[in-house]
Formats: C-alpha cells, sequence, structure tokens
C-alpha cells in the first residue's frame, strides 16, 4: 500500500533484505495505489529522504497528470514507464514529456507479459525481422527507431 505507514514499512522490508544499508540511494512504489493520493504516497518518500533513509524518490507505471502532482510535492529521480516497439504511448499520452522535463530520467521498461510471453515475443522478432529484411532493413535498424526517442530522455 502506498500510504505513509505502508511506505515506511516497504521500506524497512527493503533495508532488512539489503542488511540493513544506511541509506537507499533510489526508493519509490512499484505502482501507484488509485485508493491513495499520490501526493501522500511522495510525501511520505519525502519524509524518508528528509530523514536521510532515502537518496531519492521515484515512479513507476504512471500518468503525466501523476508526474505533475508527484513532482509538485518533492524532486522525482525517475519515472519507470512501459516502452517498446509495440508500446510507444507515452509518446503520445504526455507521459515522456512529463517525465523529461520534471523528472531526472525517464527508465523505459517492459511489462510483465513480455517477460512471461519471452519465447512468443521471439517468435515475433523473427516476423518483425523477415518484415524488416523484404523493406531493407534490419533488427539494428529497429533499435535505432526506439533510440531515436532518446530526445526524449529514454
Amino acid at each position: 500500500t502506498c500510504t505513509p505507514r505502508g511506505v515506511r514499512a516497504s521500506w524497512e522490508e527493503c533495508n532488512d533484505i539489503l542488511g540493513r544499508v544506511k541509506k537507499i540511494d533510489v526508493f519509490g512504489p512499484a505502482c501507484i495505489d488509485s485508493n491513495v493520493p499520490v501526493e501522500v504516497t511522495i510525501g511520505a518518500l519525502k519524509q524518508l529522504q528528509d530523514e536521510g533513509k532515502i537518496g531519492a524518490a521515484g515512479l513507476s507505471e504512471v500518468r503525466a497528470e501523476t508526474v505533475k502532482r508527484a513532482s509538485a510535492v518533492c524532486p522525482i529521480a525517475y519515472a519507470e514507464v512501459e516502452f517498446s516497439l509495440w508500446s510507444t504511448e507515452i509518446l503520445d499520452n504526455g507521459v515522456a514529456l512529463a517525465a523529461t522535463e520534471l523528472c531526472s530520467a525517464c527508465l523505459p521498461c517492459v511489462d510483465n507479459s513480455f517477460v512471461k510471453n519471452f519465447t512468443i515475443n521471439l517468435d515475433i522478432l523473427d516476423k518483425v525481422q523477415a518484415f524488416a529484411k523484404k523493406k531493407g532493413y534490419n533488427a539494428a535498424h529497429t533499435v535505432a527507431r526506439v533510440k531515436s526517442y532518446s530526445n526524449f530522455g529514454l
């Protein structure tokens, strides 16, 4: 849960796993709890930061408005968002822009289904490569296409 109590309990659990380190460099929820205002969650992270328990706050799986609201409470180190050849919505829905303007970094990631469906994705990759080859391109071109969005900080 992303309540102040839940954020602190999560930090404690992570710190136990890490062997009771003095400070966790960057810490944030894996996703935003729709039942708790993001300002409350980020406020709890700011409290941990003020106490020297974390170096910075981060976000994951957020909308552009969430990034804006969160950054009004505390500087945000990163926004982790889904981005791939098959999932480019962040370029159109304002998330990439908000994250690059208001966060230190926009971290692209793939969703869990990508990992779960790895073998299927390899088959899709083979088809993408075959299609690209017909058009005079190769796999490196597809990576370059994704990389071309680095002006968004991706």
